[in-house]
């Protein structure tokens, strides 16, 4: 029972974490642009806090306008290494290990970028993207290097102490 209970909660960030991809990707062109451009007006102001800028309202706009493709694109880098990571924690806990691990992490999470992708081609104003799945495999990518650096690390420290 605690098993069958360890995977259900062990699974439900993946699934959440592709609700939510699901739900951005269904937004209209229109309301996508809103949500991104808020965003890195937000981004925007936290950078004139911390710098100390005299940034005018029309300043702030001009760059937010030409920093959005950026932050829009490490922002999909972003969902995709937080689903890998999701994807990785319910292989873990139904006990998946070794390089299969880290292959069915990787492969799943691209499949989902690809299912996105044609997702969108079907919502007002969007359009489906190979260059969008690179960039959303990439954020997977890093995220599983990042797993395995820490799992070396570990068996590193296991092995140190062992001697």
């Amino acid at each position: 029972m605690i098993v069958k209970l360890r995977r259900a909660v062990g699974t439900l960030p993946a699934i959440f974490i592709m609700c939510f991809i699901f739900w951005m990707s269904a937004q209209p062109a229109d309301k996508s642009t809103d949500i991104s451009t808020s965003f890195t007006k937000e981004i925007e102001m936290v950078v004139k806090v911390f710098t100390n800028q005299d940034w005018t309202q029309e300043e702030m706009d001009l760059v937010a306008q030409e920093r959005d493709q950026p932050i829009r694109k490490i922002a999909h880098m972003t969902e995709y290494a937080v689903l890998a990571l999701s994807f990785a924690l319910a292989l873990y806990v139904w006990e998946i290990k070794g390089k299969k691990f880290y292959i069915i992490v990787f492969l799943s999470s691209v499949a989902y970028a690809f299912t996105d992708e044609y997702h969108q081609s079907f919502v007002e104003g969007r359009y489906d993207s190979l260059v969008d799945v690179a960039i959303d495999s990439t954020g997977a990518l890093i995220a599983i290097l990042i797993l395995l650096a820490i799992a070396n690390k570990c068996k590193r420290k296991s092995l140190t102490v062992k001697r």
